[in-house]
């Protein structure tokens, strides 16, 4: 097997600022639509320093990278690496685990929320992962993920 590279998912990205323009307009328009005072004003600008602290944040951390074309998650014969949860805009993998060293590797699909793929190691430590902004099907990016692993396991 080859290296397998998946990237940032952008129907995420637009789902994310959509949520956040979504959440900006309903607080605006609420504090519009009634007798606002002071106090309404600074309830809607602390409201608003979540949502513009957030927005940086998903800004730089998964849009940036998703319109550059970055790579979220490769794979390859002897690795795994995940940039996803690098810093900032550098492209260092931040989890980077060999298929030698995992002893197992859970799928976990909660009611609701991206699924999480978690890995044990030899040594007893676990380390996951959520799917929510890879690009491609969750359970297919398991599947392979399995594929590699097992690769490695014979």
């Amino acid at each position: 097997m080859g290296i397998r590279q998946y990237k940032y998912s952008d129907w995420r990205m637009l789902c994310d600022a959509g949520i956040l323009v979504f959440m900006t307009l309903m607080f605006y328009i609420a504090l519009i639509t009634r007798q606002s005072d002071y106090r309404s004003w600074l309830f809607f600008c602390a409201i608003m320093l979540i949502i513009v602290g957030r927005a940086s944040y998903v800004t730089v951390m998964y849009l940036i990278p998703c319109l550059k074309g970055k790579i979220a998650l490769e794979l390859d014969p002897d690795k795994l690496q995940l940039f996803i949860a690098g810093k900032l805009l550098f492209q260092i993998p931040r989890d980077v685990a060999y298929w030698k060293d995992i002893s197992d590797i859970e799928y976990t699909a909660p009611y609701r929320g991206s699924p999480i793929i978690s890995f044990t190691m030899n040594n007893g430590s676990v380390f996951g992962f959520r799917t929510k902004y890879i690009a491609g099907n969750d359970k297919d990016i398991y599947n392979t993920i399995m594929e590699y692993f097992n690769l490695n396991k014979e």
